[in-house]
């Protein structure tokens, strides 16, 4: 059963409106009759209803004006206005005061049942929702952590679909990823290590899998949140972070310094990891993500079993990795193309940077390009994983002679086992208008779980394009212009409201944590939100 407040200064459409309510729809009950605007809103003030039908032309206070109060104060009240007014402007007034209805007085009894009808349909569709909503948060922890990494993955795979449906169900459940400046951080078993010590290149699957369980173990223990995964290839990944960036750091080390001793003590295996660059979005993290691949990739001219950050990126060491990644391309150019010329010119490029041609070297360069052409495809596919696997056994089982010419012989047989998938064109778009349409897009949402990936679904673009739009067009990345965006606009909400408790103010900005909004807030301006709040008070 659903009830009604009906509000009007004619007795007469009142009692008649009471009484052909429940003949036109028996789901629906009148619960009070209102005389005018100020009546009304003294009896919301005690009581409920689902649904306000009132007059647009009253004394004292009109049916428009009552339903700009009502939606200052109960946002979700559904409200229908009754008019003997045919005008356009008072029709557009009540929709932007979130008007369900607007019907002509003298009132059809057909108008007046459909109407009933679809704001039931509302109805019953936003409870199912709040029923949903609350199932979610009764969710167990270990259950939101599940979901938490899933985004996450999500986030670094720049997996755009599952990313936009699973945000607003970390924002409504307000799990709060970061607690202040987060690092990514990375392990990576020593992979050339592990096969030449002859263990079953079967069991390496097993050995990523007990590296993330003792992570996961670890993770466990730390006082801030610290969410961990596997990416795509198996490594463990990290989200973590701190009141500082420095503190996140030295979170890091030791994460990788309990995990590596396990590791050696009881099973001999060798493990890297890279830490990240801090950041303070949850939506940096693929950029993190793709620093720290890109520092993990550098290994191959580094020493294994180490706790690598971007200090060890020297420029000499960029210099070598840039080169050898220009050979990678080249050879997975020349694998799209199926060219085989072209192939062994890549490989040959690659096998330049090998100090010696022993299975060492042949393992550490072939675990370093094998990857890396994979790392190459926009999605993963259910036939990538097999042929990975037979990729790496061909390299383990490899029997060479030391020389150049089988290190080349082995790396191209092993080129032809790998495909590439084709990458859908671009098209030309007005540049400026949807640098225009997106910051509109964001100024009306700022305050709900707004992605990169959704406000360039919006736009019918990629979130790739998008994002460089943003650095092109405006100076900044997407992510600052919406920090600002909202910090701008908690600043309002403080000089406007000077009492608001800064914990709504969070919620009405689109953060989540009243502990993260703090230190983006102290990283804007130079201080904390409480101390500018009180600056704001005469």
């Amino acid at each position: 059963m659903y009830s009604v407040m009906l509000v009007d200064d004619e007795k007469l459409t009142l009692e008649y409106l009471k009484m052909t309510i429940p003949q036109q729809d028996p789901d629906w009950q009148v619960a009070a009759l209102c005389s005018d605007g100020i009546e009304a809103l003294e009896w919301l003030s005690n009581h409920q209803s689902d649904l306000i039908i009132t007059d647009i032309k009253m004394p004292e206070m009109t049916g428009l004006e009552l339903s700009r109060k009502v939606k200052e104060l109960y946002p979700n009240q559904k409200i229908m206005i009754l008019s003997g007014y045919d005008e356009f402007k008072f029709a557009q007034q009540a929709i932007q005061y979130g008007v369900r209805d607007y019907l002509l007085k003298p009132i059809s009894l057909d108008d007046l049942k459909k109407s009933l009808s679809q704001i039931k349909t509302l109805l019953e569709r936003e409870k199912i929702e709040m029923q949903a909503y609350s199932r979610l948060l009764k969710m167990s922890e270990n259950g939101k952590k599940q979901l938490a990494a899933r985004f996450i993955k999500a986030v670094i795979d720049r997996a755009e679909p599952e990313t936009r449906s699973l945000y607003p169900l970390i924002h409504r459940m307000k799990i709060s990823l970061l607690e202040g400046p987060a690092r990514l951080l990375l392990f990576d078993l020593d992979m050339d290590l592990l096969l030449e010590s002859k263990l079953p290149i079967q069991d390496i699957s097993l050995y990523q899998y007990m590296v993330y369980q003792i992570v996961l173990e670890i993770s466990e223990n730390q006082q801030d949140p610290v969410w961990t995964l596997l990416d795509r290839f198996n490594h463990t990944v990290v989200l973590l972070s701190a009141d500082t960036p420095d503190a996140a750091l030295q979170k890091s080390r030791d994460i990788y310094h309990i995990v590596s001793e396990v590791l050696q003590n009881q099973m001999k295996l060798s493990l890297s990891s890279v830490v990240s660059e801090p950041f303070t979005d949850i939506f940096e993290a693929d950029k993190a993500y793709a620093q720290s691949i890109a520092v993990l990739n550098a290994k191959v001219f580094l020493k294994p079993g180490n706790f690598y950050s971007t200090a060890d990126y020297k420029p000499e060491i960029r210099q070598k990795s840039a080169s050898l990644h220009q050979a990678v391309s080249s050879l997975w150019a020349a694998i799209s193309d199926r060219n085989v010329v072209n192939q062994e010119l890549a490989l040959s490029s690659l096998l330049a940077f090998m100090p010696q041609y022993t299975r060492p070297e042949i393992l550490r360069f072939g675990l370093h390009w094998i990857p890396s052409i994979f790392s190459k495809w926009d999605r993963e596919f259910p036939e990538h994983k097999k042929i990975w696997g037979q990729a790496v056994l061909k390299l383990a089982d490899a029997d060479t002679d030391n020389t150049r010419e089988a290190a080349l012989k082995l790396f191209l047989s092993i080129a032809q086992l790998l495909t590439l998938s084709e990458n859908p064109d671009t098209k030309s778009i007005d540049e400026n208008f949807l640098i225009a349409e997106a910051k509109s897009y964001i100024l009306a949402n700022y305050a709900q779980p707004l992605s990169l990936t959704l406000v360039a679904d919006e736009l019918g673009i990629t979130p790739n394009y998008l994002s460089s739009l943003f650095h092109r067009e405006m100076g900044e990345s997407y992510i600052k212009y919406l920090t600002r965006v909202r910090i701008d606009h908690a600043i309002q909400l403080m000089k406007e409201n000077p009492q608001m408790k800064i914990y709504d103010i969070v919620e009405k900005v689109g953060y989540v944590s009243v502990k993260h909004f703090s230190y983006v807030f102290r990283q804007t301006k130079g201080m904390s939100p409480s101390e500018y709040q009180s600056r704001l008070t005469p």
